[in-house]
């Protein structure tokens, strides 16, 4: 088979792949063609030049990403042959197809040692270019002292160059190879005196930095490679001074080789006069960057300039050179105003690199600079900034930072980085804060973002707390403040518990603060009520003036669907009843590093034995149930698993609550033996709801209900006794009317028996205040004296959404969305959320109205 055919076979084969219409079809020929090859290769008459042929088309089916998974011996066999043309189609098949096999690599090293002596430079680079890429240790330690010999006394260019580069590869995997040469250093020195070729140079130099570097960090000295630094500086200032046209590039002699240099030289320049040398060729270079010149030129030279300069201001800082590092910091005050965005990252960069080698002091007075870059549109640049000053802080100017990060915590178009901006925060508040400072730092990032903080954090405040009593004093004055005036987070009235229940006695009006907090009841989640309980029970440790305020909130939430809450309440009516025992159950909390046979008494200390009668004080929070019943592997609607622990059972409850408390009807509560559905209808101010009940079981069922109404509302219930057959189901009406503002959804609460078992379930029903908001014809608003305003982060999002679910139609313009909705015999009702400022307003004539159905909104959108 001639050349001609056989080179015009493979495009053949690239026409048929490249017409194919379908992956099928492709894989059809690809097959088709491999098995051509492997009867081929079987062949033991086969030629070179076929096998050559066929190893090209190899290299290209692996290139399409199909495994080629035999024909390694063939390819192997190529390098043995003579001609070069047969040796580089064995080479390149076989770091395309091949050099990932296990153990293949080892089998080319005789054939590399071989191919290394031979006299052909083609066949040598060849030789060289796979070593690059396959070199290991086992590899290294045969031919490394061949590849040396080849980088120092071959005659060709190229050679040198490819053999110092393969050097620099295999000293990473073999670092003893430079042991091998007693008089590297001398050949080296002999190299750059006599090298005439700046690219041989280049690759030496690189070889170089990374054994010296080597040396550098295994503690050696590095005075030997003293007699190196003079030749180096003088190439260095050859290329800065002296340009040579034909080894430009873009407007620089060698850039890249002036940049290894840079890195090089700080590590052996040890005379003075060298290093004054080229410390002064340095400054001149930087001078360029303060030029208005640099930024008339095309961008492309303006990089490389600015490369340059990068690697001398890096060196200025990390070694230390405080002529150069102050010119550096100048520069990079000129370079924060540059409108590009990677010169500014980069030069954000070196601040820190600054910062961290002791010019903390110095980069001060580009404060304002890098601040101002903050504000800026990009994201990634933005994350430099918040890192940059955190680099910079220190006592001086602490204070000033934190404000910054306060105020992007603030922005909502930062949410990705409030986690990084708490972190950050909190460490600088913990190094250089104390006294009043920390306590507004770590209140702020409570109020703003409390969500991103552990516990274990607070406990760390609360330990800082202790050790300073006016820090204390005022920390209690900023909470009942801000408690009183401000609408904070869930987890931001924890903390404020948690300081009060230890540091309370340093109020000033403790029946005003304790009203404040019960008044907040009606916005929070369970577990910030079970928190602000056990506070108040602390302080009635201390304030006695409080008992009738939590007495009365107790009552009210005794019976809770919320276990943990119900057994707080329960606990706190018994030391109500029982005021003697308040000072041996109420204790502080535990600062100290304690073992743990110490905090099992400790433990021991704050409970009182069950078997008294007492029930047990310790947090609900903190109490792991390690006996979890076994789940019902049953899904029902809303795609939710019912567990048998009763609080798991709350949480169900309530998750299918908020769903469904807008909806017309659905599945409010499902076990192993009852369903219970709803269907509601509102007409005017009373709302009709038919329940469902269908007994899943194989037994009847005999159903007891009972209704509790909050006040406001009126109930009347059907049939209060009910019997279901197994797999039966049966139904009833109950209506309920709108008297006047309520809270609270009326309670079902069921006692079903069957087959000797009873059981009992208490559920909300989807009836709230929003329920009976109609959309008016005509809306006058004369008559809406009251106005609440809350501050909060609803979205417009999440605030359309509630609208339409209401089926409430809401105008809204570049600042307030705002919605006008009547409710029957209570009057009209007028909502607003100013996204700008972050307010909710609920106008009505009423304020305690405004009140619930603030707190509806806020629980509806949890």
């Amino acid at each position: 088979m001639s050349v001609k055919t056989t080179y015009g076979d493979i495009r053949k084969f690239v026409n048929q792949i490249n017409s194919c219409s379908t992956i099928e079809k492709e894989q059809e020929v690809i097959q088709k063609e491999l098995a051509k090859i492997r009867n081929e290769f079987s062949n033991p008459k086969i030629t070179a030049h076929d096998r050559m042929i066929n190893s090209y088309k190899l290299v290209f089916i692996n290139t399409l990403g199909y495994e080629v998974d035999y024909g390694m011996v063939e390819v192997i066999t190529s390098l043995a042959n003579s001609k070069f043309i047969y040796k580089h189609a064995g080479y390149l098949t076989f770091l395309t197809c091949y050099r990932n096999v296990p153990g293949a690599c080892s089998l080319l090293i005789n054939t590399m040692q071989h191919d290394l002596q031979n006299t052909k430079n083609e066949v040598i680079c060849e030789t060289l270019s796979t070593l690059a890429v396959i070199s290991d240790a086992q590899i290294a330690e045969v031919v490394g002292q061949t590849v040396m010999n080849l980088a120092f006394n071959n005659n060709e260019v190229i050679v040198r160059k490819k053999a110092l580069l393969v050097l620099k590869q295999m000293f990473k995997f073999f670092p003893s190879l430079i042991n091998l040469e007693p008089q590297f250093i001398k050949k080296v020195e002999l190299l750059i005196q006599k090298e005439y070729d700046l690219g041989v140079v280049q690759s030496l130099c690189k070889l170089l930095y990374e054994v010296i570097l080597k040396d550098k960090n295994n503690g050696v000295d590095l005075k030997k490679y003293q007699c190196l630094s003079l030749s180096l500086v003088q190439i260095f200032k050859g290329l800065l001074t002296e340009p040579n046209y034909e080894i430009t590039y873009h407007g620089v002699s060698m850039p890249w080789l002036v940049i290894v240099l840079i890195k090089l030289i700080p590590l052996i320049c040890i005379e003075k006069r060298e290093i004054i040398s080229f410390q002064s060729l340095c400054e001149e270079f930087l001078q360029i960057g303060f030029t208005d010149f640099l930024f008339g030129i095309p961008s492309s030279q303006r990089d490389i300039t600015f490369s340059i300069e990068i690697e001398i201001i890096k060196y200025s800082f990390e070694f230390e050179v405080k002529r150069l590092a102050n010119i550096s910091i100048s520069l990079l005050g000129k370079l924060l105003e540059v409108n590009d965005i990677n010169i500014n990252y980069l030069t954000l960069d070196l601040l820190i690199i600054a910062c961290q080698n002791g010019f903390k002091e110095s980069t001060k007075k580009l404060f304002a600079k890098v601040i101002l870059l903050g504000k800026s549109f990009d994201i990634e640049l933005k994350k430099r900034v918040i890192d940059t000053l955190f680099s910079m802080c220190d006592s001086s100017n602490v204070i000033n930072i934190c404000q910054v990060y306060n105020e992007m915590i603030n922005n909502e178009d930062l949410i990705e980085l409030k986690e990084d901006l708490i972190f950050k925060l909190c460490i600088l508040a913990e190094k250089y804060l104390k006294g009043k400072e920390y306590v507004d730092i770590m209140m702020s990032i409570a109020f703003n973002g409390g969500n991103y903080i552990s516990f274990e954090l607070w406990n760390r405040t609360l330990k800082k707390l202790h050790d300073d009593q006016e820090a204390t004093k005022y920390c209690i004055f900023l909470i009942e403040k801000l408690i009183k005036k401000s609408f904070g987070s869930d987890n931001f009235i924890e903390l404020c518990c948690l300081i009060l229940g230890e540091y309370g006695e340093y109020c000033e009006d403790i029946l005003s603060l304790t009203h404040a907090l019960i008044l907040k009841f009606r916005f929070i989640k369970d577990s910030t009520k079970i928190r602000i309980i056990t506070a108040l029970m602390k302080l009635l440790k201390k304030f006695n003036s409080i008992k009738d305020l939590l007495m009365n909130i107790c009552i009210q939430y005794q019976y809770s669907n919320n276990c943990e809450l119900q057994q707080r309440v329960k606990e706190c009516l018994y030391l109500l009843e029982h005021p003697s025992i308040i000072p041996i159950v109420i204790d502080s909390l535990v600062y100290k590093d304690t073992t743990e046979e110490e905090l099992k008494t400790v433990e021991d200390k704050e409970s009182i034995d069950e078997v008294k009668g007492t029930p047990s004080l310790k947090k609900a929070s903190t109490i792991k149930n390690d006996d979890r019943p076994n789940v019902i592997k049953k899904q029902f609607k809303f795609n939710f698993y019912h567990s048998l622990n009763p609080n798991g059972l709350y949480e169900k409850v309530e998750i299918i609550y908020r769903k469904i408390m807008s909806l017309n009807e659905g599945i409010i509560f499902q076990d192993q033996n009852i369903q219970i559905g709803y269907r509601s209808k509102v007409i005017d101010n009373v709302v009709g709801i038919q329940l469902f009940y269908g007994n899943i079981s194989p037994f009847p069922i005999t159903v007891n209900i009972h209704i509790i109404v909050p006040d406001g509302l009126t109930s009347s219930l059907q049939q209060d006794n009910l019997t279901i057959e197994s797999h039966q189901q049966i139904n009833h009406i109950i209506q309920f009317k709108l008297n006047a503002t309520f809270l609270e959804p009326p309670q079902l609460q069921l006692d079903y028996h069957f087959n000797s078992t009873s059981a009992s379930v208490s559920l909300p029903l989807p009836i709230t205040l929003l329920k009976f908001f109609k959309q008016p014809t005509q809306m006058t608003f004369s008559s809406l004296p009251e106005q609440t305003t809350i501050h909060c982060l609803l979205t417009i999002g999440q605030f359309q959404s509630l609208c339409s679910r209401y089926n409430l139609v809401f105008q809204s313009n570049d600042q307030v969305v705002e919605t006008h909705s009547i409710i029957p015999s209570l009057g009209e009702i007028k909502i607003q959320l100013k996204f700008n400022s972050k307010e909710l307003s609920v106008s009505s004539s009423n304020e305690q109205m405004n009140l619930d159905i603030i707190a509806l909104i806020l629980y509806s959108l949890q």
